[in-house]
């Protein structure tokens, strides 16, 4: 038994959605796990990328594809993330108007999220162990900048690729 890595899964998937093709017809792969993204693509040849892998077909033709995994950035993984600094933060508390307490703790146990659906409604409990009730505003600019603040899209990247 044998682990795949998460380039390996995805030059797998990208193979399996692409058997009875010409590569230069080929479409990219993303697999959007709960854990963690990778893709896969082929570049025709003379283009070269880090990441990339051969592969030889069932045609003996030999190709290179580009893959890429993102541990930790599945959309479990990201939306547990969100929730969490959502209600670290403080942001997207409710207002005094409709704001509950915890009756032990006294802290607001809801919590608007501008990355869910209007009216959405779900009981999480955070990392810490702290329950809270998440209700969805359906803002998708506010998510926009919730999500990238999130990734830290606009953060340094010593070592390319990253995430952005």
């Amino acid at each position: 038994v044998e682990i795949l890595s998460g380039e390996e899964e995805a030059i797998f998937g990208l193979l399996s959605v692409n058997m009875d093709k010409d590569p230069n017809d080929w479409y990219g792969f993303l697999d959007l796990g709960g854990s963690s993204t990778q893709y896969a693509v082929y570049y025709p040849k003379g283009i070269v990328l880090a990441n990339s892998q051969n592969v030889l077909l069932q045609n003996h033709q030999m190709i290179k594809i580009f893959a890429q995994s993102y541990p930790n950035y599945g959309q479990d993984v990201i939306r547990n993330r969100y929730i969490d600094n959502l209600v670290q933060k403080g942001g997207g508390e409710a207002n005094a108007t409709n704001l509950v307490l915890d009756v032990n703790t006294k802290e607001a146990s809801y919590y608007y999220a501008d990355c869910f659906n209007r009216n959405y409604h779900e009981p999480y409990t955070t990392q810490g162990g702290r329950k809270v009730m998440i209700r969805g505003t359906g803002n998708p600019e506010n998510c926009i900048k919730e999500i990238d603040e999130l990734l830290e899209v606009d953060s340094y990247c010593p070592l390319p690729p990253c995430g952005a």
